[in-house]
């Protein structure tokens, strides 16, 4: 057991008053969290490295859970340790991996569902009011606004010329309301009903309600499915509007989207450097970033589909098939 599995075992004792009978460590010994298995159920206890997140934290799960959103009930928080109901073993990512086209369309619209429900009970606790705005540092939109050049730069590629003032005026948060933000499909759980409840809430804040669907079906561990998402796109886009009209919508969507995947593909061309691509079920089992050749080009694949949507990233459609062309060709390390 490790000194944070130690740590957590004796924090439930003090805090809970029970003595856990075993310590599982599902994101590998580097998480802050852990699953204690008591007599009677199971509690994740984690110690974030910000007091600040972890205290955030606490207040969104209780003023969520109060209003039956699908998110872990708060148990305690002592200002260091936060410990929380355990809703299951099974990340959506996992359960992705191994389902049928038909069977992922309707475990992603529930996944989105829950999004909306958390977003929709976040505004009734008035959480808008509470949390700060997020992702609006000038620095991070342009970064976002010019991935593609980074990911150049990365395969030694030329890449298209877009309009970045017109592009950062786009994703600059306007329409702000409460969002989780890293809704990545590792961050939720499929409960034995189907059902999906979204966890790791240090990170929300306030900015476009959209911006939690980017997350979850631009990530590399969604499997790349043009006629599902295309028929959930249709489904969901009128719960996250916000006031905004549907079209111009549908542009964000598809624009952030785009780029989102691109950052997550710099990401792991980062973590690749000129090492060899890692195993697809060791990404998987301790959710770390998916360094796979095939992630990689299911990222190529979407990003291409949305940026030619997009009113100002069409430019990037062939490039992300050049970008998968190059990433296909290469020498395996």
């Amino acid at each position: 057991m490790t000194g944070v599995g130690e740590d957590a075992v004796q924090a439930c004792k003090r805090l809970l008053g029970v003595t856990a009978l075993r310590v599982e460590q599902p994101g590998g010994r580097l998480r802050r969290s852990v699953r204690l298995l008591l007599e009677d159920r199971n509690v994740i206890v984690t110690k974030r490295r910000h007091k600040a997140r972890a205290r955030l934290e606490a207040e969104v799960l209780q003023a969520l859970s109060d209003q039956g959103a699908p998110v872990p009930r708060l148990l305690c928080f002592d200002g260091t340790w936060l410990i929380q109901e355990d809703l299951g073993s099974t990340r959506l990512s996992q359960s992705l991996a191994a389902m049928h086209e038909a069977d992922a369309e309707g475990l992603l619209q529930n996944a989105i569902s829950a999004l909306a429900a958390a977003q929709q009970a976040g505004r009734e606790r008035g959480l808008n009011r509470q949390v700060v705005a997020i992702g609006k540092n000038a620095n991070w939109i342009e970064t976002l606004a010019t991935i593609h050049r980074r990911i150049g730069e990365q395969l030694q590629l030329s890449t298209p010329a877009l309009s970045t003032d017109r592009l950062v005026a786009l994703l600059r948060p306007q329409r702000l309301a409460f969002i989780k933000w890293d809704a990545r499909p590792a961050n939720a759980v499929v409960r034995a009903d189907g059902s999906v409840a979204w966890f790791d809430w240090e990170h929300c804040g306030c900015r476009n309600p959209l911006d939690d669907v980017v997350w979850l079906l631009c990530d590399e561990y969604t499997p790349d499915l043009p006629k599902t998402e295309e028929r959930l796109i249709g489904h969901i886009l009128p719960w996250f509007l916000n006031g905004a009209a549907q079209d111009v919508a549908h542009d964000y969507l598809m624009t952030f989207g785009a780029l989102h995947g691109a950052m997550r593909l710099s990401l792991i061309l980062t973590e690749k450097a000129n090492g060899p691509w890692w195993d697809p079920l060791h990404c998987l089992d301790r959710d770390s970033v998916g360094v796979t050749l095939e992630m990689a080009l299911r990222l190529c694949r979407r990003s291409a589909r949305w940026a030619a949507r997009g009113s100002l990233t069409q430019e990037l459609g062939d490039w992300f098939g050049e970008v998968a062309e190059r990433l296909a060709t290469a020498p395996q390390t």
